[in-house]
């Protein structure tokens, strides 16, 4: 090629790329100031990963994060969520071996293994063939380590890192299985599935696995006085209600702790192990409001699940050698807030649609107005919707839990009207899952990657295999 001609391309470049430098200078002098606070600092590059904190949300994906966002007021800088100040931020797809739309089993299971397999299966290939969890490989590594959540402490989730079943339906397998693999902490409900049914229990087989984790040395914790007042050092096995734990807005009528109080405690209890700890805490209750197309226990479960966070971080930013995730499993109830959403009435909630539904379906005695107004601060139901109701509350042929749902349907409908959060569905969807990222390692979970990335990210940086 002859000088001339170089001559002439190289000119042609320069008439390409100087507009657009002079463009980018224009946009960077113009563009507004970074809001200052908005992230938390990151740790310094050479930290060693020496425990993970892995929180899940399970069916919080972005939109359920904005809308407790927004449910704080004024979008400013001091009005984030803990999770929004994470310096580190990424995407993974959430699909499952057999179907576009994850459950929390299969996406549990890929987020515990690095595996894909089909719904509805936990810690397992499509054949049966078990995974080793990443919980499993810390244990054995020497860590300490915990399940925490708000549902059973036996569902999906917690038994993805916890245990190998053909069938999420058998949580009395995976409580039997716990008592194998005996985790320093578990932590969540279902009491049922560790009791015989000679003692009210659910086990036919007639075992009793408290008696044998109490044979273990384990603390066993039933109530959050009981939590709060726990100053040993041993392992602990707190199951606060028979099944799964209330919702955030009816958890003041029991005596369940908070997802806050269980996580600081189980940070406290594992974090005595030098050799470091592996913790799961799962927000489970948010995939049950949006289930229930309940708004306003999204907000409050999503909220309590991100001051639980904030809990997780205040003791990695003293402790500087631990890293903190906040993932989801999957998206659930095709959640939208619209033009017309309405947070201020969505804060007159004052407990769960299903607890509402459940008080409609099981005491005919209850005014239906009243109790929709009382509870779900609907005040102005015609009487077109007043009949629908009281039509559900009449099908006595049905079973109770058909009338409970049927009622949770359509009193999540009211409430959608009126709030202006729309929901697509019941169920779950393909929505790309979320990842925030803190502590030595975050910047490895930024990009678009599938979920059965995570657990090898974090197998890397603690430098243990995982298969």
């Amino acid at each position: 090629m002859s000088k001339k001609t170089i001559s002439k391309w190289l000119l042609f470049f320069l008439v390409l790329c100087l507009p657009g430098c002079a463009m980018l200078d224009v946009v960077q002098r113009n563009s507004p100031p970074a809001l200052a606070g908005t992230r938390e600092p990151g740790p310094p590059a050479n930290s060693q990963v020496h425990s993970v904190i892995f929180f899940i949300g399970d069916g919080m994906a972005a939109v359920q994060r904005t809308l407790a966002r927004l449910s704080l007021g004024d979008p400013a800088p001091g009005r984030l969520l803990s999770m929004d100040r994470m310096p580190v931020l990424g995407e993974y797809m959430t699909h499952s071996a057999d179907a576009i739309v994850t459950d929390s089993a299969a996406s549990g299971t890929a987020m515990s293994t690095g595996h894909k397999t089909n719904n509805k299966m936990l810690g397992v290939d499509p054949s049966g063939k078990p995974f080793p969890t990443i919980l499993e490989q810390c244990r054995n590594s020497g860590m300490s380590v915990g399940l925490i959540t708000t549902t059973t402490i036996t569902h999906a989730t917690p038994a993805a890192f916890g245990s190998h079943v053909a069938a999420r339906e058998d949580e009395l397998q995976v409580a039997l299985q716990y008592a194998t693999l005996y985790p320093d902490v578990l932590m969540g409900g279902g009491r049922d599935n560790f009791l015989p049914t000679s003692q009210g229990g659910k086990r036919e087989d007639g075992q009793d696995l408290i008696s044998r984790f109490r044979s273990k040395g384990y603390a066993i914790l039933e109530t959050g006085e009981d939590l709060s007042h726990f100053q040993g050092k041993g392992k602990v096995l707190a199951l606060f209600s028979r099944n799964e734990m209330a919702f955030e807005l009816d958890r003041p009528k029991t005596r369940e702790p908070s997802l806050f109080q269980m996580t600081q405690k189980g940070i406290e209890i594992l974090s005595r192990n030098p050799k470091g700890f592996f913790l799961m805490v799962e927000g489970g209750k948010i995939d049950w409001a949006c289930h229930a197309n309940d708004a306003a226990c999204s907000i409050a479960d999503t909220l309590a699940f991100d001051r639980a966070i904030q809990g997780g971080l205040d003791f990695a930013k003293k402790e500087k050698r631990t890293l903190v995730l906040v993932a989801n499993d999957h998206e659930t109830g095709g959640m939208a807030i619209t033009k017309k959403a309405n947070l201020a009435f969505l804060s007159g909630a004052k407990a769960s649609i299903a607890q509402t539904a459940s008080f409609l379906s099981h005491d005919k005695s209850i005014d239906t107005a009243q109790i929709v107004s009382d509870n779900l601060g609907i005040r102005d139901l015609s009487e077109k919707e007043i009949k629908k109701i009281n039509s559900l509350r009449q099908e006595d042929a049905r079973e109770k839990s058909y009338i409970d749902n049927s009622l949770r349907n359509a009193l999540g409908e009211l409430v959608a009207k009126r709030s202006g959060i729309a929901f697509a569905t019941h169920d779950h969807t393909a929505v790309v899952g979320t990842i925030s990222a803190a502590g030595p390692g975050a910047v490895e979970f930024t990009g678009l990657y599938d979920n059965t990335e995570i657990p090898r990210k974090i197998a890397r940086l603690l430098k243990i295999s995982l298969p």
